[in-house]
């Protein structure tokens, strides 16, 4: 089995990959504009030199761990810098974000402002009257987390409402993110 570390800087995302015996390094360029894309080259590059060919799904199975650094966001904490982000959770949850109490995480890396609360059954004008919301208030990411992990489907329902009436080229560089994708 495989163990995978990928730390993605400012410019270059770096990765190496092992198995205790063979070890592999892998440099990729940044995409900035969305980290997950440098994040799969690197997997991509690694699986080929690895003799996985484009086979990804084949590698990944011989993956037991993946870490991921970055210091693009350790950066961003430190220097309170980075893209505006918009939150879409579970109603209910816009203050707390899942946990006990208040999180610190809502004033100081996200505007209260910009924590939507929507159904879980994504009704699609919520939805869309949220996302409308954060991108008149300047959101750059828009991040969907439905506490729903592992199910997957409420989150993808709410990517689809949001990319079916904002299409890639009316968005622009606004990458809709959902947790369930992360975890």
């Amino acid at each position: 089995m495989y163990t995978v570390d990928i730390d993605t800087g400012g410019t270059m995302t770096d990765g190496l990959v092992s198995d205790g015996t063979t070890m592999v390094t892998v440099k990729v360029d940044t995409t900035p504009h969305d980290l997950t894309v440098s994040f799969r080259e690197v997997l991509g590059e690694a699986a080929r030199q690895l003799g996985f060919g484009d086979d990804l799904g084949r590698f990944l199975d011989e993956v037991s761990l993946i870490r991921w650094t970055s210091t693009i966001t350790s950066n961003a904490l430190g220097e309170r810098k980075g893209a505006k982000l918009g939150l879409l959770v579970r109603l209910g949850s816009e203050r707390s974000l899942y946990g006990e109490g208040p999180s610190p995480a809502v004033g100081t890396l996200v505007a209260e402002r910009n924590v939507i609360g929507v159904d879980g059954d994504a009704d699609r004008q919520a939805v869309l009257n949220g996302v409308r919301r954060l991108l008149e208030d300047g959101a750059r990411r828009i991040c969907v987390s439905l506490d729903s992990f592992p199910e997957t489907r409420q989150e993808q329902a709410v990517k689809r409402i949001v990319e079916s009436q904002y299409r890639d080229h009316y968005l622009g560089s606004v990458p809709v993110l959902l947790a369930s994708d992360m975890a």
